[in-house]
């Protein structure tokens, strides 16, 4: 076995080490911040922040880019309804659909975020990757809550064989294994590309 081929094999194993914890370290920190932030931002909650509800609660602007965009499908396939809260939308003299805190997919997109920032990447293709994913999981986030409007609008007895939640899970993380082997057979391809030509004799040292 030559020398580089031992310090490369040790050095996967450090990596896949390194990465397995920065991975949970970081999907810990961002969910659980998230949790705060809801806590924080809460008129009814124990240590509310006026400045934070009122400027920078992205946790609302979240719920109210996915009521916005589910009324807009709904009305794309000839629903109408409205907006009757931050929280609900309501189909007129019918049915509506609340979208609370565990709707939102914050800990699928934290999961997203803490597995592209673990890895060994330019700060570009992160950022990059990040929008690609949480794009993704809001709009099968947006999409879920119009078809549940829709399928409450026309009386479909959908909840009897399917609960929505599992279901939004069960597409999200199928979507994210996806992105995640796009992801990998993207960066190998960059990586043959920017690989420098070397000579066997150049890549071998024996002993």
């Amino acid at each position: 076995m030559t020398i580089t081929a031992t310090i490369h094999k040790s050095l996967l194993k450090y990596t896949e080490v390194t990465f397995v914890i920065k991975l949970i370290t970081f999907t810990a920190l961002l969910y659980y911040f998230n949790v705060f932030y809801i806590a924080i931002t809460d008129a009814n909650g124990a240590i509310f922040s006026s400045f934070l509800h009122s400027y920078l609660d992205y946790i609302s602007w979240l719920r109210t880019s996915i009521l916005h965009t589910a009324q807009l499908i709904g009305q794309t396939f000839g629903l109408k309804s409205y907006i009757a809260d931050s929280y609900t939308l309501t189909v007129p003299h019918g049915p509506g659909v609340i979208i609370g805190y565990t709707c939102l997919g914050y800990g699928v997109m934290s999961f997203w975020i803490a597995f592209i920032v673990a890895q060994q990447d330019t700060w570009q293709r992160k950022v990059s990757w990040c929008l690609i994913g949480l794009t993704s999981i809001w709009l099968i986030n947006c999409w879920r809550i119009a078809v549940i409007l829709i399928a409450l609008a026309k009386n479909w007895n959908v909840n009897q064989y399917l609960d929505h939640h599992d279901t939004f899970n069960v597409v999200v993380y199928a979507l994210l294994f996806l992105l995640i082997y796009l992801y990998y057979k993207h960066s190998k391809k960059e990586l043959k590309t920017n690989r420098p030509a070397h000579s066997n004799k150049d890549l071998l040292v024996t002993y």
